[in-house]
């Protein structure tokens, strides 16, 4: 509760703080309404989650785009270039999908779930990303 309140009110103009805020997932506030990722507890497991930042990458990268700079950020960077990063696993799958069924980078109805996931990391599919993939 109020941990986001270590940052500028500015983030949260027009944010409902008892939907938006919370600690659970709620699809229903989700842009693409799926749920996408697994529990804090399989985080903890995997070591993903440490004493810093209890809330995980999200509470990392707030820090870090104010200008805190710690040993952590190597490994937090190296995980968002795998995940959504230009040769991220999901970005490209969903690129790869979108080739697939010969459809366009914004038709949603393509795995709504990994455009859930790659939102939450803070990406989302440009149609100039798009465009750069299938040249290559």
């Amino acid at each position: 509760k109020n941990m986001h309140r270590e940052f500028p009110n500015s983030w949260w103009n027009n944010i409902d703080e008892q939907t938006m805020l919370t600690g659970s997932c709620n699809i229903k506030v989700n842009k693409y309404k799926k749920i996408s990722g697994t529990s804090l507890e399989y985080w903890e497991s995997k070591k993903w989650i440490v004493k810093q930042d209890p809330y995980g990458w999200v509470q990392w990268y707030c820090r870090f785009f104010m200008g805190r700079r710690t040993v952590d950020d190597s490994r937090q960077i190296k995980r968002w270039l795998k995940f959504a990063g230009p040769q991220g696993r999901f970005r490209r799958r969903l690129i790869n999908l979108i080739k697939e069924k010969n459809t366009s980078y914004n038709d949603y109805s393509i795995s709504p779930t990994i455009r859930q996931g790659l939102l939450q990391w803070g990406y989302e599919l440009t149609l100039k990303d798009f465009n750069e993939k299938i040249k290559n």
